[in-house]
């Protein structure tokens, strides 16, 4: 399995809040692992045979399987702001995909069908996701304080819903420029090294056009137009670069 960035920072913020094995006798749930329970485990496994302990043996790199494909995925992450995505993540795990994306989209006003498509992505683009942040989590606490096991549990629910509101807004804070990738599905880091890296080359072909004065216009035309595309080439190599290294 291959992680990206982004959900790699998220799932690790989950992993925090999940721990190990748990198997308290008040939780509808049952056991967990990593917060994965055994219906969702046999449910990716494909086996209604596992039991308790296949939950207790199950590893972390297994979970964060299940967290991508499962999870991640269907409420479409990768295109989700920084901060949304943890924030919807969370929620998701928590409570269901479904629930994580009809909460989403009430927030931002479109129909409430609980799949997250072009129609959500762009309405959510168009608020301050600070904002969604605040208001995804509100309806979380709602629907968390109107649960039968909310006495029991319900403490512990709210502390991490509000540890996941104040990281997810740090998400937000702590965005740096970004590259849209593969038509918006991914987003990588952008330096100001680029700037820093291309400037020099604009530099000279600044010095090039004054050079050129007094040259027959045709050729001088030319050659700029060719330092042109030396400087756009150079920045678009230092860019895919900066890419594969998720700078």
């Amino acid at each position: 399995m291959t992680e990206n960035r982004r959900f790699a920072e998220c799932v690790a913020v989950v992993l925090r809040h999940e721990g190990g094995f748990v198997e308290h006798p008040r939780d509808p749930g049952g056991a967990t692992k990593y917060g994965i329970t055994l219906r969702t485990l046999r449910g990716w496994r494909g086996d209604d045979t596992l039991t308790t302990d296949d939950v207790r043996a199950l590893t972390e790199q297994e979970a964060r399987e299940i967290y991508l494909a499962r999870y991640w995925n269907p409420i479409r992450g990768d295109e989700l702001p920084p901060g949304v995505d943890l924030a919807v993540f969370d929620y998701a795990v928590n409570s269901g995909v479904r629930r994580a994306a009809r909460e989403l989209q009430a927030v931002v006003g479109v129909p409430q069908d609980g799949a997250i498509g072009r129609v959500t992505l762009a309405a959510v683009r168009e608020h301050d996701p600070s904002i969604v942040i605040a208001n995804v989590c509100e309806r979380r606490r709602a629907f968390l304080r109107g649960l039968g096991t909310f006495p029991t549990f319900g403490r512990g629910w709210l502390r991490r819903v509000a540890a996941i509101e104040e990281a997810a807004k740090a998400r937000v804070s702590a965005s740096p420029l970004t590259i849209r990738e593969a038509q918006g599905t991914d987003t990588v880091q952008v330096s100001t090294q680029v700037a820093t890296l291309v400037a020099p080359l604009a530099a000279g072909v600044s010095s090039l056009v004054s050079a050129f004065q007094g040259m027959h216009p045709a050729v001088a035309m030319a050659l700029i137009a060719a330092g042109l595309v030396v400087v756009v080439a150079a920045g678009w190599f230092v860019a895919s670069w900066l890419r594969s290294k998720r700078i």
